[in-house]
């Protein structure tokens, strides 16, 4: 029985940091294929006038916020419906 205890804690940090790191696979797989050129590649009638559009709602309220937690990507979205369009890193 009093072994059982630290078997499970171990259990519980591996789990928990494997978890952690599936989520951060998925969060750089997203940045590497949700990009400004597949964005125009995928949706070539919404550059007008040299902006980009929304690919939902055609607006061109597109706006950035800088995504938190050490990504150092920043999060291109659309002002109007909030779609999310692509994504940039930091500094480019």
């Amino acid at each position: 029985m009093g072994a059982l205890l630290p078997i499970a804690v171990g259990g519980i940090f591996i789990f928990s940091g494997m978890s952690i790191m599936r989520n951060k696979l998925r969060q750089l797989r997203l940045f590497e294929t949700k990009t400004y050129s597949e964005y125009i590649k995928l949706n070539p009638q919404q550059i007008r006038n040299g902006r980009v559009a929304c690919n939902r709602c055609q607006s061109s309220d597109v706006r950035t916020k800088a995504l938190m937690n050490k990504t150092y990507h920043r999060e291109h979205y659309c002002g109007q419906c909030g779609a999310t369009l692509y994504y940039s890193p930091e500094g480019v």
